[in-house]
Formats: structure tokens, C-alpha cells, sequence
């Protein structure tokens, strides 16, 4: 019924899949045999969609290549439980991300990558969700440090 109304994508969905939200199918399900961190913050309450079709359908054609590779290293990055190659993956489509739907916050993480020892970014690209990613669960010290920067 939603179909035909409005996109959606995976927020509902408990693990980490190939989903094409134009759609609506999951294509692949990925099983990742070791667990990943996320610590993420909402930049605000809600993200105006309703005129951002057209826009990053042309982004995404444009960015065709981009994108392409990204989807193939990621699925090669599953295949082998490749957390930190997820991680980048995730990172370097937070930065595509960037130039089309821009999160406010997004280059404050980008710059605390290091201090916080995270392993990658994680964005909602047509949301408002910012956040890093982690290989390995973070210490205590590390806690802190996102909480004061979040």
C-alpha cells in the first residue's frame, strides 16, 4: 500500500541487508558473524523528504560510479566480516552523503574520527541520525569522550 506513496528504507529491519527502498525488497540479508558499536545522536526532530526525489535520484546518476564501487566493496566487506572495511565503506557514503543532504554536525564527527578512536561514520542519508561506528567495544574513556562531543 505504502509503495506508492513515499520511500522508505531499513530502519525497522534488526540486521544489516541490501534493502532498494524505491521498491520497497530486500535483495540481500548479511549476517555478520561479530558484533559493531554505534553511538549516534539525532541532529533534529524531523528531515523534510517530500521534495528530495528528483534531487538525488540526479545525485545518485551522477555520482553513478561512486556509488557502484561502494556497493561492490561493501558487499565483498560482508562476505568477509570485514568490520573495519564496513566501517570505511560506511564512512566514505557518509561523505557522498554530505554534498547532497548535508547533516549539520557531520564534519564535527569528521574531525573527532581520531580522538574518539572511532572506526567509521555513520550517517541516515535522507534522515538526521549522526554517528560512529566501532570495530570493538568502546572503553569507558572513549564513552565519555562521545558523550561530551554529543
Amino acid at each position: 500500500m505504502l509503495r506508492g506513496g513515499e520511500r522508505s528504507d531499513t530502519v525497522f529491519l534488526e540486521q544489516p541487508c541490501l534493502y532498494l527502498s524505491g521498491q520497497q525488497q530486500i535483495i540481500d540479508l548479511y549476517k555478520p558473524q561479530k558484533e559493531m558499536y554505534c553511538y549516534y545522536a539525532i541532529e533534529e526532530k524531523s528531515v523534510d523528504t517530500t521534495s528530495t526525489k528528483d534531487i538525488l535520484i540526479d545525485y545518485y546518476k551522477k555520482n553513478e560510479n561512486a556509488y557502484r564501487s561502494l556497493f561492490e566493496t561493501i558487499q565483498l566487506c560482508f562476505s568477509k566480516n570485514d568490520l573495519k572495511g564496513i566501517c570505511d565503506c560506511s564512512t566514505k557514503s557518509s561523505l557522498l552523503s554530505q554534498e547532497i543532504m548535508p547533516k549539520k554536525y557531520f564534519w564535527d564527527l569528521y574531525l573527532s574520527l581520531q580522538n574518539v578512536k572511532a572506526d567509521g561514520i555513520i550517517v541516515a542519508h535522507t534522515g538526521s541520525l549522526v554517528g560512529f561506528l566501532f570495530c570493538k567495544k568502546p572503553s569507558k574513556e572513549i564513552n565519555i569522550k562521545v558523550s561530551s562531543l554529543f
